[in-house]
C-alpha cells in the first residue's frame, strides 16, 4: 500500500475526528457558561445591595433569631445548583414525510429560478475551462486558477448578500446558498481537474485541497440555509462525471466521496435536518456506485468507502464515538407492523428514532457493498477483502455497538453475508476456490491449501462471539444463541455444498473438522445448561447443532446404507436425550432427522437404489430402519409430543410399505419381471408417500398442514399419472404393450400394481378420519375399484397363467368364475352390513346382487353353453333364494334393533 492509500484511509477518520473534538469542545464551553450564570446570579444580587453599615436603624426595631434569619435570607453560595444545570437537548431532527415532500414541492415551484441559477454557474465554470483547453487560450494552471477564482468569487458573493440580508427569509432567501453552492462545486472542480485532468498536482495535495474545501463547506453550511446543501451535496457528487478526466485508476474519488458523506453529516448535525443526511449519504453512494461499475477502480477503495460512511452515519447525527441509539429497533418496528390490526390508527405503532434508521440503512448498504464486491472479485485479494470487510462490521455490530440497544438486530447481518460470500464464491467459481483446488495437482511433501481452514476459522470464530453475547446481552439472548449454534454449521455446509474439500482435504481430516465443531457444540450446550436452569430452551439448540454435525462427519465418511441407518440412530439418541434431560425441543430434530431419513429411504438414493442393492443389504438396511424408527416411537410414546409422534408412526408405516413394495417387487423380478414391475412400484411409492403426507395432516399449525396437503395433491398428481400408464399401457388383458403376469396365484406382479394400491386406499378411507368425509368417499371408491380389477385379473390369470391378452377370448369357467366371485362378495358385503347395522353397504349389496343378475341373464345367457349355462343359472336360483330368505331375517331383526345405524 502506497503513502496515498495509506493517506486515504486515515485522512477521512483524521477529519472525522476533528469533526468529533470540535463538538466536544463545543459542549465543554456550553456547560461551563450555564455553570458561569448559575454562579454568578446570587453574587450580583449581593453586590447591587447597600451595605448593611450604611442603613440607619429604626426605631423599635427588633432583630430576628438566627434561626429565622437563616430561614429568609438568601442562599450565598447555592448547593444544589451545579447538579441541577441540564445540558441542552439537541433538538429531534426532522423526518422524512409527506409535508415535508409537499414543502420542498412548493418551494421549487416558487424557487426553480435559483435551482437553474445554481446550475448556470457550475456550467459556466466547467464551459470556460473546455472552451480554453478548445481555443488554446490559458494554460492548465491559469484554466485551474481561473476555476478556482471564479468559485472564490461566488463565495464572497454569497457570503456579502448573507451578512446584509437573511439567507432563510426575506426578498433574498436562498440566494446567498445558490452562490455560495455553486462555488464551493466550483471549488471542488478545479482541484479535480488540477488532479484528475492536467495532474498538476499529486494525489496527497490534491486530497488535502479537497480536505481544505471540505471544511469551508462544513463551515457555510452551518449559517447558511438548506439550499446550499443541496446544491454542495448534489454538485460535489456529479462534479467528478462533468470535468471527465483521462486517469485510468481514479481511486482517490472514493476518498473524495468520503468527504462529502462526512460533510453533509456534521452540517446536519447542527441543523437538524434529516433530508441533509440522507441526501449526503445517497447522492454519493450513487456516484460511487457508477464509479465502481465503471471498471476502472479497485473494489477495495469501495469496500473502504462503504466501511467509513457507515461509521460516520452511526456517529456523527449521535455526537459520539460510542453510539448509544436507544428505542425501537427497525426489526421491532416492521414485525408490529406486520402483526398490528388494520383497523387501528398508524399513530399507535411505534416509530423509529432518526439516526437509528440512517444508521441501520447505511450499514445494510455496507454489506450489500461487501456482497456485490466479493461475488465479482477479481482476485483472491479482493475476495479476502471482501471477507475482512464483512468480519470488521461483524466485531463493529458486536463490540461496537454493545451500548446501542436499538441497532442490535444488524448483529447476524455480516454473518449472512460470509455464508452468502463463500457460496457465491463456490457457485461462481472465484479465485479463492481456484487457489484451494490447485491443492489437487500440489506436490506430495508441500502442505495442504489452507484457505478452508481459514474459512472455518472464521466460523468458529463468529460462533463463539455470538455465544459470549448471547451469555452476556439482555437483549435477543435467544436469537444470538441461535446464531452463535447455525453459524459454524452453516460454514461447514456451504462449503461441502459449493467446494467440496472433500477431494482436497480427504474424507477423515475434513469429517474430523465436523467432530470438533460438534464438540464445541456440546460444550456449548453444557454451559448454558448450567447457566439457564431448568430453561432448557438454548441448551437444545447447542444439543440440536452438535447433533446435526455428528450427522454430517457421518455423512461424509459412511456409505449410502451406513449413512441411512446412522441416520435413524441419531434419530433415536435424539428421543433418549429428549427423555433423559427434558428438552422438548430436541423433538423439531426427531422430526427432521425422521423426514431426512424417509427421504434418503424414497428419493435419495431412494427406493431404486434399495431396489437394485443385493438381497442381505437390502434386509439389514429394512430390518435396522424400521427397528430403529419402531424404537423411537416407543421412547417418545411416553412424552407429550404429538407432533413427533406423528411424523415418527407416519414414517414407520410409509417406510414399512415401501420396504414390502420393493421386496415383492424384487421377487417378481427375480422371477422374470420387466418394465411393468418398475412402474407399478413407483405409482405404489409414490400414492405411499401422499398417504404420509395426508396422516401427517392430521396435527400441527395451519401452516404446516396446508404444506402438507399441498405436497399430497402433488403426489397424488403423479400417482394418477403412474396408475393411468399401468392401465392403458402395461395391463396384462387390454394394455397398449401388455405382459405376461409373473408369479404364482396372489402373489404375482398384479399385487404390486393393483392390489397393493386397493390396500392402501382402502386403509386411507377406514383410518383417516381427519379428512372430509366425501375425501374418504372417494378413497373408498377407488380402493372398491382397484380390488374389482385385480380380483378379475387374478380370475382370468387362474384360467389363462401368465399369457392374459383379450385377443384369445373368454371361457366358459372363466365367465362363470366371475359370476360365483360377483354373488359371493354381494352375499359377504350382506352379512357385514348386518353385522354394523350398516344400511349404506346393504344398499351396496343388494346393487351388487342385481348387477350379478343382469350379467347373468345379459351375458352367460349367450355366452354360455351346455350344462354350464344351466348350472349357472340353477346356481343363481338357489343363491337368490337363499338370500332372499337370509334378507328377510334380518330385515325383521333389524326392524327389532333400537341401534340402527344409518350412514347415508
Amino acid at each position: 500500500m502506497g503513502l496515498f492509500d495509506l493517506g486515504g484511509v486515515l485522512i477521512p477518520l483524521a477529519f472525522l475526528w476533528m469533526i468529533f473534538t470540535l463538538f466536544r469542545q463545543s459542549k465543554k464551553l456550553k456547560d461551563l457558561s450555564a455553570r458561569m450564570d448559575v454562579l454568578e446570579a446570587p453574587n450580583a444580587a449581593t453586590d447591587t445591595a447597600p451595605s448593611e453599615a450604611a442603613l440607619p436603624t429604626p426605631e423599635g426595631f427588633v432583630p430576628a433569631s438566627a434561626a429565622a434569619v437563616e430561614d429568609v435570607a438568601p442562599t450565598i453560595w447555592p448547593t444544589s445548583s451545579l447538579k441541577e444545570v441540564q445540558r441542552p437537548e439537541p433538538s429531534k431532527a426532522f423526518v422524512l414525510t409527506s409535508d415535508n415532500a409537499a414543502a420542498i414541492t412548493e418551494w421549487l415551484k416558487e424557487k426553480w429560478f435559483l435551482a437553474v441559477a445554481a446550475l448556470s454557474f457550475v456550467l459556466a465554470g466547467v464551459f470556460l475551462v473546455q472552451y480554453s483547453v478548445e481555443n488554446g487560450i490559458l494554460t492548465p494552471v491559469w484554466r485551474v486558477v481561473g476555476t478556482l477564482f471564479l468559485g472564490a468569487a461566488l463565495i464572497a458573493g454569497g457570503e456579502w448578500v448573507r451578512r446584509r440580508a437573511s439567507d432563510e427569509t426575506g426578498h433574498a432567501a436562498a440566494l446567498p446558498s445558490t452562490l455560495s453552492g455553486a462555488g464551493i462545486v466550483l471549488l471542488f472542480i478545479g482541484v479535480l481537474a488540477a488532479r484528475q485532468m492536467y495532474g498538476l498536482i499529486g494525489a496527497e495535495m490534491a486530497f488535502v485541497s479537497l480536505v481544505a474545501v471540505s471544511c469551508v463547506a462544513l463551515v457555510l453550511g452551518w449559517f447558511y440555509g438548506p439550499f446550499l446543501s443541496i446544491v454542495g451535496l448534489l454538485g460535489a457528487s456529479l462534479a467528478p462525471f462533468l470535468i471527465g478526466g483521462s486517469s485510468t485508476a481514479p481511486n482517490f474519488l472514493y476518498a473524495y466521496f468520503v468527504l462529502i458523506c462526512l460533510v453533509g453529516l456534521a452540517i446536519d448535525t447542527v441543523k437538524r435536518r434529516a433530508w441533509v443526511s440522507v441526501l449526503s449519504i445517497v447522492a454519493p453512494y450513487f456516484a460511487a456506485m457508477v464509479l465502481f461499475q465503471s471498471g476502472t477502480t479497485e473494489g477495495v477503495y469501495f469496500l473502504a468507502f462503504a466501511l467509513i460512511v457507515a461509521a460516520g452515519a452511526t456517529t456523527i447525527p449521535v455526537r459520539t464515538l460510542y453510539p448509544n441509539h436507544e428505542g425501537t429497533s427497525v426489526g421491532q418496528a416492521v414485525w408490529r407492523l406486520v402483526r398490528k390490526d388494520f383497523s387501528s390508527s398508524m399513530e399507535t405503532l411505534p416509530t423509529v428514532e432518526f439516526p437509528t434508521r440512517l444508521a441501520f440503512g447505511t450499514f445494510v448498504a455496507a454489506l450489500v457493498v461487501i456482497l456485490a464486491v466479493g461475488a465479482d472479485a477479481p482476485n483472491a485479494t479482493t475476495a479476502w477483502a471482501a471477507i475482512g470487510a464483512a468480519m470488521l462490521l461483524f466485531v463493529a455490530t458486536n463490540f461496537w455497538l454493545r451500548a446501542a440497544p436499538a441497532l442490535w438486530e444488524l448483529a447476524m447481518g455480516p454473518v449472512v453475508v460470509f455464508l452468502a460470500l463463500i457460496t457465491l464464491e463456490g457457485i461462481n467459481r472465484g479465485p479463492l476456490l481456484a487457489e484451494f483446488k490447485a491443492g489437487l495437482t500440489r506436490a506430495p511433501e508441500t502442505a495442504l491449501p489452507t484457505t478452508v481452514f481459514i474459512l472455518v476459522a472464521l466460523g468458529i470464530a463468529m460462533s463463539c462471539v455470538l455465544f459470549w453475547l448471547g451469555n452476556n446481552r439482555k437483549n435477543g439472548r435467544f436469537a444470538l444463541s441461535v446464531g452463535a449454534a447455525v453459524t459454524a454449521n452453516a460454514t461447514l455446509v456451504a462449503l461441502e455444498a459449493f467446494w467440496q474439500p472433500v477431494y482436497v482435504l480427504t474424507a477423515n481430516l475434513w469429517a474430523g473438522i465436523a467432530m470438533f465443531v460438534a464438540a464445541l457444540m456440546v460444550g456449548m450446550a453444557h454451559r448454558v445448561a448450567r447457566l439457564d436452569s431448568p430453561d432448557k430452551r438454548r441448551a437444545t439448540i447447542f444439543a440440536m447443532s452438535a447433533l446435526s454435525l455428528i450427522s454430517f462427519a457421518l455423512t461424509i465418511m459412511l456409505s449410502q446404507a451406513a449413512l441411512t441407518v446412522a441416520l435413524s440412530v441419531m434419530v433415536l439418541l435424539a428421543a433418549l436425550l429428549e427423555r433423559k434431560f427434558d428438552m422438548r425441543r430436541l423433538a423439531y430434530f426427531v422430526q427432521v432427522g425422521t423426514i431426512v431419513v424417509s427421504y434418503r429411504s424414497f428419493v435419495d438414493p431412494g427406493f431404486w437404489w434399495i431396489y437394485r442393492v443385493s438381497t442381505l443389504e437390502f434386509s439389514l438396511v429394512a430390518i435396522a430402519i424400521l427397528g430403529l424408527i419402531a424404537a423411537t416411537f416407543v421412547v417418545l410414546r411416553t412424552r407429550d409430543q404429538k407432533g413427533a409422534l406423528l411424523v415418527v408412526e407416519s414414517a414407520f408405516w410409509s417406510l414399512a410399505a415401501m420396504f414390502a413394495s420393493v421386496g415383492l417387487a424384487r421377487l417378481v423380478d427375480y422371477l422374470g419381471g420387466g418394465d411393468e414391475i418398475t412402474v407399478s412400484l413407483a405409482a405404489l411409492v409414490v400414492w405411499v408417500s401422499a398417504a404420509n403426507q395426508l396422516y401427517r395432516a392430521k396435527h400441527g399449525a395451519r401452516m404446516f398442514r396446508i404444506v402438507r396437503l399441498v405436497l399430497a395433491w402433488i403426489f397424488g398428481i403423479l400417482g394418477t399419472v403412474l396408475m393411468l400408464v399401468e392401465l392403458i399401457i402395461f395391463n396384462p388383458v387390454w394394455g397398449l404393450e401388455a405382459k405376461s403376469v409373473i408369479g404364482p396365484i396372489l402373489l404375482n406382479s398384479l399385487i404390486i400394481g393393483y392390489g397393493g394400491l386397493a390396500c392402501l386406499f382402502g386403509f386411507i378411507a377406514w383410518s383417516m378420519t381427519h379428512l372430509k368425509l366425501r375425501t374418504r368417499k372417494f378413497y373408498a371408491g377407488l380402493a372398491t375399484l382397484y380390488a374389482v380389477i385385480f380380483a378379475a385379473l387374478e380370475i382370468r390369470h387362474i384360467w389363462w397363467g401368465g399369457d392374459m391378452e383379450d385377443y384369445q377370448g373368454v371361457f366358459d369357467e372363466e365367465l362363470y368364475s366371475y359370476t360365483i366371485a360377483m354373488l359371493l362378495s354381494s352375499a359377504a358385503l350382506l352379512f357385514y352390513a348386518f353385522s354394523r347395522r350398516n344400511l349404506m353397504l346393504r344398499r351396496f349389496a343388494m346393487i351388487g346382487i342385481g348387477l350379478t343378475i343382469a350379467k347373468v341373464f345379459l351375458i352367460d345367457m349367450s355366452g354360455l353353453a351346455g350344462l354350464i349355462r344351466v348350472a349357472s343359472f340353477l346356481g343363481l336360483g338357489l343363491s337368490l333364494a337363499a338370500l332372499a330368505w337370509i334378507n328377510g331375517n334380518m330385515t325383521r331383526q333389524w326392524d327389532r334393533s333400537p341401534n340402527q345405524n344409518d350412514n347415508t
